[in-house]
C-alpha cells in the first residue's frame, strides 16, 4: 500500500540613444598583484556602519535540488532535469524573483517525492541508522532515530517537538490503516520530509538586534549554516555545520569564516563553484549550440561536451588550487585531448574567454559575432547592461562590393547612420579582439574568403580606455581592470544572495572588498563575501 498523504504546501552610457546601465556602480577598489584586494583587514566583528539589506525567501534550484537528494539519499537520477532553468543576462537561476511555484513545478514536487520514498525503501539499511523494525516498539524507536539524522538535515535543523508530533502522526495514521506496513508509513514521513517548506525553500528571519540604529536582524546560526551550505555546496549543511550552529560555533564572523574554509575544501565545493561559473560565463546552452556543418564539420555533441568539460577543468582547477581572478583570466592550463585538442593547436590562449567552450557558445552557426561577444564581456565581466535593439530595426548587414571582413561590413552598417550605432560602439570594439578565433573557438588568421584578421581591439572601462590585440591582450586588460575585478566581486555577490545588488549593498561591497588580502584568491573572495554584514545581518521583516 503507497501513502497518498502529501503535502502541498556609467552609470556608462554615454550616448542619448543607448540607455543602458550600469547596476548601482560604485568607487571601484584597485586590485593588487595577482588578485583583487587591498593592503588587507580583517574579517573580525567591527562597528557596523552599512544598512542592513532584505534578504527575501528563495526556492531550491533545479541544480540544487538534484545535489540535495543524491546527498541525502545517495539518488543519482537527476529528477529536476526536466525542470526549466531560468536563464538572464544579469540573474543566476537561484534569484528570489524566480521563485513562483505553478502547477507543473507542484506536481513535480509531489510526484518527485513519491518516486524519492519509493527508491530509498530498499536501501532504507544504508540510508538510516535503523531498518525495517520488528515490533512496535522498535518501529517507534527507529522513527524517532531518522527524525533525529535524516529529518534534521533535510530540514536544516533539529526539529521542534510540534514539528516532531506532525511527522509521527503522518507516520501512525498511514501505519494505523488496514494492510499498512512500516515501508507505508516510512513512505508517507518521507514524502512529507521531501515535498514541505522547510525542505524546498530558503528562509532567513533571523532575530532582531536589540538598540540598533536601524530595523536589523540577525541571521540565526541555523540561517547560516543553510546559506552556507547552499553556496558554497549547493545543499543542505553536514552534520559538522549543523552541530556547529546548534551548539554555538556559528555566531561570529571568525566562526562562520573557519566554517567556510572547511567546506571550500570538501570536494563538494567544487560543484558549487561552477554552478556559479557556468552561469556567470553563459554556458548553460552549450548542449544546444549549432555550427553549420559545412564550414564546421568537426563541431558535434562529443566536441562540445568535451569543450564544456575542460572550461569546467580549468575554472574548478583555478578555483579548488587557491588561483586568484587574474589566474581565471590569464591561465593556460588545459586537458584537452582529442578532437578538442586539435582545435586548440597552434592557437594563443589564456584565461577563460579563449576556451573553445565560451568562445562557441558566444557565436553563430556560421560566423563570428563580435556584438555577442562584446555583449557578454560588457553584461558579464563590466556589469554594465546593454539595451535590446529597437523594435522593427534592420540588423543586416549592408553589402559591399568585393571581397570584406566581418569588421568592414560592421563598419559600414554602423557609418549608414544605423540607430543601433551607439550601443555597437561599446560592444564591437571589445569583440574585434576575438576575430583571431572563428565560430568554433578555432585559430584562425584569414576569413573564410582569405582577407587577414584584424584581431586589434579596445577595452573602455573605469573610465579608461585600453588598446589591445587578440583574445590573450583582451583577457590582459580585463585583469588589468579594476572595473572588471568589481565586476566579478559583484557577479559573486548577486549568486551569493539570490537577488541583484541594491544601492544600500554599496556600503557592503566595497566592505568586503577592502576586507580581502593582497594577492586574494578565489576562495578568499567568497570568505569576504559570507563574513560580510549583508551575508549575515538583514533588515527586520515589517
Amino acid at each position: 500500500m503507497r501513502s497518498q498523504l502529501l503535502l502541498a504546501a556609467a552609470t556608462f552610457a554615454a550616448f542619448t540613444s543607448c540607455v543602458g546601465s550600469v547596476t548601482d556602480v560604485v568607487p571601484e577598489v584597485p586590485g593588487v598583484g595577482g588578485g583583487i584586494g587591498t593592503t588587507g583587514g580583517g574579517t573580525g566583528d567591527g562597528p557596523r556602519t552599512c544598512r542592513p539589506v532584505s534578504a527575501p525567501m528563495r526556492a531550491m534550484t533545479a541544480r540544487q535540488f538534484d545535489w540535495v537528494v543524491e546527498d541525502l539519499l545517495g539518488d543519482t537520477t537527476r529528477p529536476a532535469r526536466v525542470l526549466q532553468r531560468p536563464q538572464s543576462e544579469t540573474r543566476f537561476d537561484n534569484h528570489h524573483e524566480w521563485i513562483a511555484p505553478d502547477e507543473v513545478l507542484l506536481r513535480f514536487y509531489v510526484s518527485t517525492a513519491e518516486a524519492l520514498a519509493t527508491n530509498a525503501l530498499p536501501r532504507q539499511a544504508t540510508l538510516f541508522p535503523c531498518a525495517n523494525p520488528t515490533n512496535a516498539t522498535a518501529e517507534s524507536a527507529c522513527l524517532d532515530q531518522i527524525l533525529d539524522t535524516f529529518a534534521r538535515r533535510a530540514w536544516r535543523h533539529t526539529l521542534s517537538a510540534d514539528e516532531r508530533t506532525s511527522l509521527r502522526t503522518v507516520f501512525t495514521t498511514v501505519r494505523g490503516l488496514t494492510g499498512a506496513t512500516w515501508n507505508d508509513g516510512l513512505s508517507a514521513v518521507l514524502q512529507v520530509l521531501l515535498q514541505s517548506p522547510q525542505f524546498l525553500y530558503l528562509t532567513e528571519v533571523g532575530s532582531p538586534v536589540a538598540n540598533a540604529e536601524r530595523p536589523t536582524s540577525q541571521l540565526t546560526p541555523i540561517e547560516v549554516a543553510s546559506r552556507l551550505s547552499f553556496l558554497l555546496w549547493g545543499s543542505v549543511p553536514d552534520v559538522t555545520l549543523l552541530d556547529a550552529a546548534e551548539q554555538g560555533r556559528l555566531v561570529t564572523k571568525d566562526d562562520v569564516s573557519r566554517e567556510a574554509r572547511r567546506m571550500l575544501a570538501d570536494a563538494k565545493a567544487r560543484r558549487g563553484y561552477l554552478d556559479f561559473s557556468r552561469q556567470w560565463l553563459e554556458l548553460e546552452t552549450i548542449d544546444a549550440v549549432n555550427k553549420d556543418s559545412t564550414r564546421f564539420p568537426s563541431w558535434n555533441a562529443m566536441l562540445a561536451t568535451a569543450a564544456a568539460s575542460e572550461l569546467d577543468a580549468f575554472a574548478g582547477d583555478t578555483f579548488a588550487s587557491g588561483g586568484s581572478y587574474r589566474d581565471l583570466m590569464l591561465g593556460t592550463q588545459t586537458n584537452a585531448t582529442g578532437a578538442l585538442a586539435t582545435v586548440y593547436a597552434g592557437s594563443t590562449r589564456a584565461g577563460v574567454l579563449t576556451r573553445v567552450a565560451w568562445l562557441a557558445t558566444h557565436a553563430h552557426p556560421l560566423d563570428t559575432s563580435p556584438t555577442l561577444r562584446g555583449k557578454a564581456i560588457r553584461t558579464r565581466f563590466l556589469c554594465e547592461e546593454i539595451p535590446a535593439p529597437p523594435p522593427g530595426v534592420n540588423v543586416m548587414l549592408p553589402n559591399i562590393a568585393g571581397p570584406s571582413t566581418l569588421r568592414q561590413r560592421l563598419a559600414a552598417h554602423l557609418e549608414a547612420g544605423s540607430s543601433c550605432a551607439q550601443c555597437h560602439i561599446l560592444m564591437d570594439p571589445i569583440g574585434f579582439g576575438l576575430e583571431e578565433y572563428d565560430a568554433m573557438g578555432a585559430g584562425r588568421t584569414t576569413e573564410t574568403n582569405g582577407l587577414a584578421i584584424d584581431s586589434t581591439g579596445s577595452l573602455v572601462a573605469g573610465g579608461n580606455t585600453t588598446n589591445f590585440t587578440g583574445g590573450v591582450g583582451l583577457s590582459q586588460a580585463l585583469a588589468d581592470s579594476t572595473q572588471a575585478q568589481r565586476c566579478y566581486v559583484t557577479q559573486t555577490w548577486r549568486y551569493a544572495h539570490g537577488r541583484s545588488e541594491t544601492s544600500k549593498d554599496r556600503c557592503h561591497l566595497d566592505a568586503a572588498m577592502a576586507s580581502l588580502p593582497p594577492q586574494a584568491t578565489l576562495q578568499d573572495l567568497v570568505v569576504a563575501v559570507v563574513t560580510s554584514d549583508a551575508f549575515l545581518f538583514r533588515e527586520s521583516l515589517p
